[in-house]
Formats: structure tokens, C-alpha cells, sequence
């Protein structure tokens, strides 16, 4: 009796463990994807020239860039590529903030930079992609099994 409770014991301990185990991973992959969609969210927020939506996906960009040191390893540019996506962002707005009030567009300012950088959305947004697709595919997935 005694070993059968000891092995009925181990047993639900066990599959536990692969529970939270499998949970874990799940959560990592959540948040890494959730990185992903902050940055596409921006991207299409940024085309739609929507300053209140601008704003919001703004701040989801910043904290998701942050994580972002945490979720990826540092080698693969991840990081990078969102700070850069980023800081195009800053600058374009700032360079609309600037057309907005002086109601001239004026191509010798500092921030025409940022028009040549707004073409290069579509390119970060590529390369985050490839940086991005070994964490978030589901080909080495496996279901859960009971032993």
C-alpha cells in the first residue's frame, strides 16, 4: 500500500512539473510574441497618422523594447531593431509636431530625416520578423504527455 501511494504520489508530482514547465514556456512565448505585435501595432498606428493612437502604441513600443532585453538574446539584434523603429518614430513626430506649427514644410530642417527613415518602416519591420520568427514558431512544439 505504502508503495503504491509513493508511486501514485510521484506520478501526479511529476506530470505537475511538465504542467508548469509547459506553462512557463507558454507565458515566454506570449510575452515574446507579444513584443512582435507592439512593434506591428506601432508600425500601423504610425501609417494612420492617428496622434492619440500614435501615442498609445508609443509607450507599448518603449516598454516592449525593454523586455525585449530580457526575452531575446542580445546577439540577435531584437532589442536594436525596435530602438531604431522607435527613434525613427520620435523623429518623425517630431518633425510633423514642427510642420503643425509653423504650417510649412520645410525639407532644410533637421527632421527631414525622418522622411527618408519613415520608408525604412517597412524594412525594420522585415528584419524583426527573421530576428524574431526562431522564438515564436511552432515547430518544435510538443503536447503534453502524461509520462
Amino acid at each position: 500500500m505504502t508503495v503504491l501511494v509513493a508511486c501514485s504520489t510521484f506520478v501526479v508530482g511529476y506530470s505537475q512539473a511538465k504542467i508548469a514547465s509547459a506553462k512557463v514556456k507558454l507565458d515566454l512565448y506570449e510575452r515574446r510574441f507579444n513584443v512582435y505585435i507592439s512593434a506591428l501595432n506601432f508600425c500601423r498606428a504610425f501609417y494612420t497618422k492617428e496622434p492619440e493612437e500614435i501615442k498609445e502604441y508609443m509607450f507599448e513600443l518603449v516598454r516592449s523594447c525593454r523586455e525585449s532585453k530580457f526575452l531575446f538574446k542580445e546577439e540577435d539584434g531584437i532589442y536594436e531593431i525596435l530602438n531604431t523603429i522607435k527613434e525613427t518614430g520620435d523623429l518623425f513626430n517630431s518633425y510633423t509636431a514642427y510642420v503643425k506649427s509653423n504650417g510649412i514644410l520645410d525639407l532644410n530642417n533637421p527632421y527631414k530625416e525622418a522622411l527618408k527613415n519613415a520608408e525604412i518602416f517597412e524594412k525594420n519591420l522585415k528584419d524583426l520578423e527573421e530576428k524574431i520568427k526562431p522564438y515564436i514558431q511552432f515547430k518544435t512544439i510538443q503536447g503534453w504527455t502524461f509520462l
